[in-house]
């Protein structure tokens, strides 16, 4: 089973952080990443009981954004990342 998909509003915080770090090469150990997992797991918007173990974890968090950057770079979805990475990324970028 799955995590849960990521809502608009912690897309929007992923993808801050990711333009923020622009060409770091980021991974679960950077800083930006460890606090928006922190900041992903303390927020309300996904109910407690519905969240696995491994809810946001700084490599899931970490992978998501590595595998948009990279899809999104060559203009190519990748099945693996959520649709609403693209959606809000297309959004912010008109």
């Amino acid at each position: 089973m799955a995590n849960t998909s990521f809502t608009r509003d912690e897309t929007i915080l992923a993808l801050d952080v990711l333009y923020f770090a622009d060409k770091l090469r980021l991974n679960k150990g950077n800083h930006e990443i460890v606090e928006l997992s922190e900041l992903l797991n303390e927020l309300p918007i996904i109910p407690f009981f519905a969240r696995r173990k491994n809810f946001r974890s700084k490599g899931g968090v970490n992978g998501q954004l590595s595998k948009f950057r990279s899809s999104y770079n060559k203009g190519k979805k990748n099945p693996d990342v959520g649709t609403i990475f693209y959606e809000v990324a297309d959004e912010f970028d008109e």
